[in-house]
C-alpha cells in the first residue's frame, strides 16, 4: 500500500502482513494471544503506518482511530483520547477493550 494521505480500516491494514512479521516488528505481543499492547504496539504501529504512507487507521465498528502523529481515540476506554508520546498509562488505553474489534490476529 503506497498511497499518500490515506485512511484505512485497521483490520484491513494489519491483514496485509503476516503474523510473524507483526510480531517481529513488535506491533503484536509475543504471547499466544497476539494482542496489540499499549506503549510498545502504539509506537510500532505508527511507524508501520508511516512506512506505508497511511495517515489514519480507523475502526468504524468501534469508533477507534490512530493517526500518523500518534493522536488517537478509543471510545471503549475510560481514557478516550490521547497521543502515543504521552505517559504510559494514557498510551495503554489506546488498545483497551479493542483487540477483538481491531486486531484480526487476536486470540481470546
Amino acid at each position: 500500500m503506497d498511497t499518500m494521505n490515506t485512511e484505512v480500516d485497521v483490520r484491513e491494514f494489519l491483514e496485509q502482513f503476516s503474523l510473524d512479521e507483526l510480531k517481529e516488528r513488535k506491533v503484536l505481543s509475543s504471547g499466544q494471544d497476539n494482542r496489540l499492547d499499549g506503549k510498545i504496539s502504539a509506537h510500532t504501529l505508527v511507524v508501520l503506518m508511516r512506512d506505508h504512507n497511511v495517515t489514519r487507521l480507523t475502526s468504524k465498528e468501534s469508533g477507534w482511530y490512530v493517526d500518523e502523529h500518534g493522536n488517537w481515540a478509543n471510545p471503549i476506554s475510560k481514557s478516550k483520547t490521547g497521543i502515543t508520546k504521552g505517559d504510559s498509562e494514557h498510551v495503554r488505553a489506546l488498545f483497551n477493550n479493542q483487540n477483538q474489534h481491531i486486531n484480526p490476529f487476536y486470540k481470546k
